[in-house]
Parts: structure tokens; sequence; C-alpha cells
């Protein structure tokens, strides 16, 4: 992306924040701003026409389901990365932006050196957060207090779905034709999925997956003789051992 300048929108219902947060990416070389929305229905209209490298979504949007936004957005502008702009005391709606497949979040308080740093991800391979130590640890908090196990909370269906093909062997382009995904986006996933496994390998990945059981390993067509029988199939779910 080099000599292109990167794509941004602001998603903001205050007027004050957006003119400010305008003024501060102004002041960026290689930005540009490309679209305003103050609601989640002006959001994706908007997006979808300036097509965005970079959204920057305030996580407090009234009337917002972020589960449902991402999967929009990431069909319609799949190449896009989305920030939220979070607040203290907001842990529940900033754990399901960030488990719904947000790139991130960062304080509506940032600096303007920390803003500069969250638009230079676009340029980045690999998804980046951005929150403090105690941020980290209140988002895990509020996720601990629900009823839900920590590995149904933290993954989202599409990336489960991804997992369980990793699992089975399938490639980033075997994984894209099955449910019919670019290749890039089925990297993009995983890529997230590892981070948020905190692995470095597909190795890495698919211990994780067995270990937490996400996916489970089946052994099929396992042909046993016996003297003087017939041969049978068994399957077997090593989870259960």
């Amino acid at each position: 992306m080099e000599n292109t300048k990167i794509k941004v929108m602001i998603c903001d219902q205050h007027l004050i924040f957006r003119s400010g947060l305008k003024n501060v990416l102004s002041d960026i070389e290689n930005v540009q701003i490309v679209g305003e929305a103050t609601s989640v229905e002006q959001l994706v209209t908007t997006a979808l026409l300036s097509a965005p490298d970079l959204i920057l979504l305030d996580i407090g949007m009234p009337g917002m389901n972020s589960e449902t936004l991402m999967k929009q957005l990431e069909k319609l502008i799949p190449d896009c990365k989305v920030v939220g702009l979070a607040v203290n005391g907001h842990e529940n709606s900033l754990w399901e932006m960030i488990t719904a497949g947000a790139a991130g979040y960062i304080l509506k308080s940032a600096s303007q050196e920390e803003i500069e740093e969250v638009v230079g991800t676009v340029q980045e391979p690999y998804p980046s957060h951005y929150r403090p130590a105690s941020d980290k640890k209140a988002s895990v908090a509020a996720m601990q207090r629900s009823n839900r196990k920590v590995y149904d909370v933290f993954f989202t269906d599409r990336e489960k779905e991804i997992i369980n093909l990793i699992c089975k062997e399938y490639t980033s382009k075997q994984i894209a034709h099955t449910l019919f995904l670019s290749k890039r986006t089925v990297e993009g996933h995983r890529t997230r999925i590892m981070c948020k496994m905190g692995v470095k390998s597909i190795a890495g990945m698919i211990s994780y997956a067995y270990r937490r059981g996400l996916c489970r390993l089946m052994l099929t067509s396992i042909v046993v003789y016996w003297p003087g029988w017939y041969s049978c199939s068994l399957c077997c779910d090593i989870s259960s051992l």
C-alpha cells in the first residue's frame, strides 16, 4: 500500500468527537477520510460506497449488534479492518465486538501517536489489538462473568468453521472454496484465530483446538480383522479417550 492513501471512515454519534478525530487524522500524511456515519444503517451504506481500508467505530452505537454488523461488513468489504472506539465501563460491548471479528480497539482518550499506530496496522497482515493490560484484564473478566465457556465466547461461528477445517488439514484455498470466501479472507480469519489462541503455528492451533474441545478428531474407516470373521469399520472420537 506504499504511496497510496489509507482510506479511513469514522462512525460515531457524537459530532464533537468526530470533528476532533477528523482533525487528528487530517494531520497524518497518508490518510484520506472517505466517510462519516452517525448510525449503524448509515455506516453500512457509506462503507459500501466508499470502500474504506479502516473503520473507526464507536462500540456504544445505539441498536448495534456486533456480530451481525461484522458479518455484513465482512461480506461487503472483506479487506476492511474495524477498530472499536471505546470508553471505560463498556467492557461487555467491547468484548462482543472483538470476538465478532474486530481487529482491536483503542480508547477515545488515546493520543495522536496511538491513533497513528492504529492507522498503520492497515498495512500489516496480522490483526492488532490496542489495549492497556488493565483493559485486557477487564475484558477477560467480563467474559468470565458470563455463564458460557471461554472457548464458546472467544470464537465466532465462522472462526469455529475454519478451525474445524484446519484440523481436517484443509489448505486456505480449500477452505475458501468450501466456505465460498476469498483466500485472503480465510487467511485473515486464520491469523486472527492464532492471535486469539496465542499460538504461532498451525500445529499450535490444532493442539489448542483439541485441548479446548473446539474440534474432534474422528478416526474413520479403521478396518479391524478377526481370524475367521469379517472386517468392520470403526469410528473413534479421540476426545473421549
